[in-house]
């Protein structure tokens, strides 16, 4: 849960770990005997369980190795977190080191409990069983710490999940907030009311706004016309690049890097060598003998895989350079590369959907290879963010869905022998319907290949995708890098787009430019039902909210605790001995009912202070301080205020109203005198597509820079100038119309074919 919790080293409640203690000078001291004969010196103060709030966490007493002494059991911890102090986490008694996770790439719509464990195994080579109903939560984006603890990491997870973890005897409990629930009744005497200190702490809000990341937005295509001459184009708007290397390898260590890696190898087939990763065969079979990612990447904007350093030994067959849905195997390659024997030679040919495609080449033994597979797709986001929050109506969850798209591929090989760059060739540049949200990236599965691996790289090099299309021939993708990739163009972050010498298109060649406008995500989002307005603008921290998709489901995420009349209950409660019933833990929920107080509400535990008065009876304080999150924030977390370029939205919505994007909208045709355009959707029934001159000003009302209105997605644009820009998005019949959330983009600069 988002907030922080310690206990003790696997006793069965906080009372546990303290009836062997008497309490002297404010402190809990040791009895001078206890039962199984050891002895502890030292003074161990008891504090409590704590979860993260506003509120600074209570440090529990060293209680590391109590339990070893006391019943010689293994000594751990019990905790429930988001974040805990560094001065206690659960390396202390788990023996784990610092999560390494600088490798990792992000993971997106994925179980909590996978993603759990992924973790635990970046911190060690313990197993530690996970179980809890909260595993099963998907997370629709989480990105790990890089190079924080284990416990930093667990709880960033929890936080998101809305759940809270528990450490116990080395086995990890994962939790929903508010599974156990502790009634307290004026009825039957459980609750008492001058033991309750609370009060509701913040007012109601019921128009919230969310600022978010830096989003994509207008699909953007440009057309050029080349002449044979120019070599350097300047787009008309700044194209969002978001450039990162997610994987790097050189395969220089003495063994597989299990950090970046999951290594299958039952045949011992696979090693690390002078040469880099070395291969000497494999099972017979695909998805037996293989090197893959441990965590997926999201299959959105730009992908480049690049394999170095490719040595055939001895005919053989393997598949390199993939990205895989689901399990590692060829049928399941969304895009790679077939290496495999030809008669008496050995061919690489381009795998699509688990299937050959293209054309093939041959490899000569001995020579040096490098394998590109570049991906596009016109989403960068593939799975909305997971939100959740506590309500009047239980608990809100809200996103986490993945988002259908399809997208452009094109896989090449080039010969480096001696580090001589010989020409590329293509072997497949085409495009795919559906592709999978997320993949797996592969080096190599092996089937019986024999050679090496020098390198294998995966980059986002920027989101921008430029085709040219010659005079009678097809449009033919164009390599975007660096000139020691032999590239044919690059783009600069400020939209400079240069082709190298040798690549200069043709006169009358149509380049095709796609890329999206960048700008701040945002939504305003209200209730239909309270009343009057009382307004808020945020800017979401925790979790990472990508899009103004993603700002809708915070918001009203937000709105179900905010405009809950007991979600802003604050305070604490003392009671004696509740363990001997039901242990009370961070992330547990009071149900009380008390007439006399005008109160019938269940109010979240955030932290547990346990003080040992008496041994004979056993009376054990229990002063429980709990908050519900309107009153401290739990899964969301948010600062006040917006940034400087955020458009803050001028009116509040119910729900989402956003109609699908044209992403898919091409441009058929240009000539000096008209843009043939296909939207690539069909329109609601009573709406249709709207062409104006600028963006963000449709509506139902015409003015001077609206173009047209066409019922069908087929429609032609009359050209009235040598430079153009038009704006199209989708309505419907309702009144006033809804839209697209951005409009599809079509820039024209000369093109006169």
């Amino acid at each position: 849960m988002n907030g922080r919790a310690r206990c003790h080293n696997g006793n069965r409640s906080v009372g546990d770990a303290a009836y062997r203690f008497t309490r002297s000078r404010g402190c809990v001291i040791e009895r001078e005997q206890i039962s199984d004969g050891e002895h502890l010196g030292g003074e161990k103060a008891i504090e409590s369980t704590e979860a993260e709030g506003a509120a600074a966490a209570k440090e529990i007493g060293d209680m590391r190795g109590l339990e070893t002494c006391l019943a010689g059991k293994e000594s751990s911890i019990h905790t429930a977190s988001i974040d805990p102090p560094e001065e206690f986490q659960a390396e202390t008694l788990l023996q784990l080191g610092e999560v390494h996770c600088g490798k990792t790439i992000e993971c997106v719509a994925t179980p909590a409990g996978d993603l759990l464990t992924k973790i635990t195994g970046r911190a060690t080579t313990q197993v530690l069983p996970v179980s809890g109903d909260a595993t099963s939560t998907r997370i629709g984006g989480f990105q790990p710490l890089a190079g924080k603890s284990w416990s930093k990491n667990v709880g960033a997870l929890a936080n998101a999940a809305r759940a809270s973890y528990r450490v116990v005897n080395n086995a990890v409990l994962f939790e929903n907030i508010g599974d156990q629930v502790h009634a307290l009744a004026e009825s039957d005497g459980s609750f008492n009311r001058g033991a309750f200190k609370g009060e509701r702490t913040r007012l109601a809000v019921n128009d919230v706004t969310v600022c978010g990341k830096e989003e994509p937005q207008a699909y953007v295509t440009e057309l050029f016309e080349g002449d044979g001459i120019t070599s350097v184009y300047q787009l008309s708007e700044a194209p969002l690049m978001e450039k990162a290397t997610l994987l790097f390898d050189t395969f220089t260590g003495s063994a597989v890097d299990t950090q970046s890696w999951v290594l299958a190898d039952g045949g011992g087939r696979i090693s690390l060598t002078s040469r880099g990763l070395t291969l000497g065969g494999g099972q017979g079979a695909g998805g037996v003998s293989s090197v893959a990612a441990v965590d997926a990447v999201e299959m959105g904007g730009v992908l480049l895989i690049e394999l170095g350093g490719l040595e055939v030994d001895s005919p053989g067959e393997g598949y390199f350079a993939g990205l895989s849905s689901g399990t590692v195997s060829p049928a399941n390659f969304v895009g790679g590369f077939h290496v495999r024997p030809n008669g008496t030679s050995m061919v690489v040919a381009p795998i699509v959907l688990g299937a050959e495609a293209g054309a093939t080449t041959t490899l000569q033994t001995g020579h040096t290879y490098t394998l590109r597979l570049r991906f596009h797709c016109k989403d960068r986001q593939r799975a909305l963010q997971s939100y959740s929050a506590g309500g009047g109506n239980g608990p809100a969850q809200l996103g986490g869905q993945t988002l259908t798209a399809g997208a452009d591929l094109v896989l090449e090989v080039q010969e480096t022998t001696g580090g001589a760059q010989f020409p590329v060739v293509v072997l497949y540049d085409g495009s795919v319907t559906q592709a999978p949200p997320s993949c797996t990236p592969v080096v190599v599965d092996s089937v019986s290949f024999l050679g090496s691996v020098a390198s294998f790289e995966l980059t986002r090099p920027g989101e921008v995708w430029v085709d040219c299309t010659a005079t009678g021939s097809a449009a033919a993708t164009q390599r975007l890098g660096a000139s020691a990739q032999t590239s044919q163009a690059k783009v600069t972050s400020t939209g400079r787009m240069s082709f190298y010498p040798g690549n200069v298109p043709a006169s009358s060649a149509v380049i095709r430019v796609n890329y999206r406008i960048g700008g701040r995500s945002v939504a305003r989002m209200t209730t239909s039902t309270s009343s009057p307005v009382s307004s808020l603008i945020l800017t979401a921290e925790h979790p990472v909210t990508r899009t103004s998709a993603d700002c809708e489901n915070a918001a009203l995420a937000l709105l179900a605790s905010s405009t809950w009349s007991e979600g802003a209950w604050k305070g604490t409660y003392t009671c004696w001995n509740p363990h001997q019933t039901a242990d009370v833990w961070p992330g547990d929920q009071l149900a009380v009912e008390a007439p006399s107080a005008d109160m019938s509400t269940e109010l979240l535990v955030r932290s547990v202070q346990v003080r040992a008065t008496s041994c004979a009876p056993e009376l054990l304080s229990y002063t429980v301080a709990f908050a519900n999150e309107w009153a401290e924030a739990l899964s969301l977390k948010l600062n006040e205020g917006a940034p400087l370029n955020a458009w803050l939205p001028p009116v509040a919505l119910t729900g989402s109203t956003a109609l699908a994007s044209a992403r898919d909208l091409s441009v058929t045709s240009v000539s000096t005198t008209q843009i043939q355009v296909q939207a690539g959707l069909t329109a609601p029934t009573g709406g249709g597509f709207e062409v104006r001159r600028s963006d963000w000003k449709f509506g139902a009302g015409d003015g001077a820079d609206l173009v047209l209105r066409s019922p069908v997605p087929n429609f032609t644009i009359v050209r009235e100038a040598p430079v153009e820009r038009y704006y199209v998005r989708m309505y419907d019949g309702a009144t006033p119309p809804n839209y697209s959330r951005f409009s599809s983009a079509i820039f024209v600069s000369a093109a006169t074919q």
